[in-house]
């Protein structure tokens, strides 16, 4: 399984046209991911009424390996986010010990694109996977990952997202307001 074949692109307000380098912005971009999930544990997955809990394992500044583990319905899995050889951010994720999502990112601008291996896109082409500029959202395209159909049950994507109502709990249960 190869990553696709454009160049991957890291962009961020502070960078140049160039954006970043793979070497540096990938792994930063990683830390973030898996920072997100150190802060925000409850996701759902919309239309589905699913809870998602998320919690992280490793950083890659650590271990040369982003890891976040998650719940869904009771079954655990594991998202491995590495920098793949050819610059991409390799996202996979396994449940059961299954792989159950491939999909490389990179940033072209404030979301982040996400394609299915092999995939040939053109430059100023969106993703079929995407992640919100703030990291609160996954969409991933049920047509380019078909594994995903069985879990989305008949949607055209799977969107994942911060599960906001629980967050506000938590924030009046810890006296924020």
């Amino acid at each position: 399984m190869s990553a696709p074949a454009k160049a991957p692109y890291y962009w961020d307000y502070g960078t140049t046209e160039q954006g970043y380098a793979p070497a540096w912005g990938g792994p930063w971009y990683i830390d973030g991911m898996v920072g997100e999930a150190e802060t925000f544990e409850d996701w759902k997955a919309e239309g589905l009424d699913m809870p998602v809990v998320v919690w992280p394992i490793a950083k890659f500044a650590e271990t040369g390996a982003g890891r976040i583990g998650f719940s869904v319905k009771g079954v655990q899995g594991e998202i491995t986010l590495t920098m793949d050889p050819s610059g991409w951010i390799l996202a996979v994720a396994k449940m059961g010990g299954n792989e159950v999502f491939r999909g490389y990112i990179d940033r072209p601008w404030e979301q982040y694109d996400i394609w299915p291996a092999g995939a040939t896109p053109e430059r100023d082409e969106e993703g079929p996977g995407r992640i919100g500029k703030k990291r609160a959202w996954v969409g991933l395209s049920t047509a380019a990952w078909p594994q995903l159909q069985s879990i989305a049950k008949g949607l055209d994507a799977l969107y994942v997202e911060i599960d906001e109502d629980k967050l506000r709990v938590k924030q009046v249960w810890d006296g924020e307001s």
